[in-house]
């Protein structure tokens, strides 16, 4: 369940984040390479959808500016994090999850679809976008750090509509930058990105959808040494 809430300002709030991601500056729109027109147009899908609007403005990762990073409090026993990792960034993400129309790995005589990658824009609590997240999986920030995650394990969220909550073993690309230290990525809070339910068969084959999806992302590092 999402935990926090912007009380009286659900309006304002959902203009505000929508606000944040249309207005790129120059710098940002040359490195993302999602700032495309029909990149723009499925984030803006989700913002029309009452209910992801609804989950965006109740985000833990979106709150006042300068709330500070706050711990989630409903992980999930099997996504418990390794040691006493701290966290270092936390943000909300808002995009797309991109299925293609395939043959089946275990037979293909089937057809079925098949996730390809995320495609999102990432927001931080005080609603800047600081990044984006793309297959691999990848989170690159805007100060040119990134990392590749793996999945360790994986919890079903609790609404059957939306893709589970995940723990992933993070590896940076390059040790410096605000994520240049994490370790470990939460997805917890998941809004849609299921598959879709269209139907997918040898006539369909090579089709892509493009379901939205929101989650919210937190981002550890290692203990540091000596700490208790």
């Amino acid at each position: 369940m999402i935990e926090w809430h912007l009380k009286g300002r659900d309006g304002r709030g959902r203009a505000a984040l929508r606000a944040a991601f249309l207005k790129m500056d120059r710098k940002t729109r040359k490195y993302n390479v999602f700032n495309s027109a029909g990149f723009t147009r499925d984030v803006r899908a989700v913002f029309a959808i009452s209910a992801f609007a609804s989950a965006l403005v109740s985000s833990p990762c979106f709150a006042e500016a300068d709330a500070g990073l706050v711990e989630p409090t409903d992980i999930p026993p099997a996504l418990a994090l390794p040691g006493h990792p701290v966290l270092v960034e936390q943000a909300l993400g808002v995009g797309v999850q991109v299925y293609t129309c395939a043959a089946l790995k275990n037979d293909p005589t089937r057809y079925g679809w098949t996730f390809y990658a995320p495609e999102a824009a990432l927001f931080n609590r005080d609603r800047r976008r600081i990044g984006i997240h793309y297959g691999g999986p990848t989170w690159e920030a805007r100060d040119g750090s990134k990392l590749i995650g793996s999945v360790k394990a994986q919890a079903g969220s609790p609404s059957n509509t939306a893709i589970p909550w995940l723990l992933l073993r993070a590896q940076p690309i390059v040790d410096q930058g605000v994520f240049g230290k994490v370790r470990y990525v939460l997805r917890l809070h998941t809004v849609g990105g299921i598959a879709p339910s269209a139907e997918c068969d040898v006539s369909r084959a090579g089709q892509i959808k493009r379901v939205p999806y929101a989650a919210d992302y937190y981002f550890y590092a290692p203990e540091p040494a000596g700490a208790k």
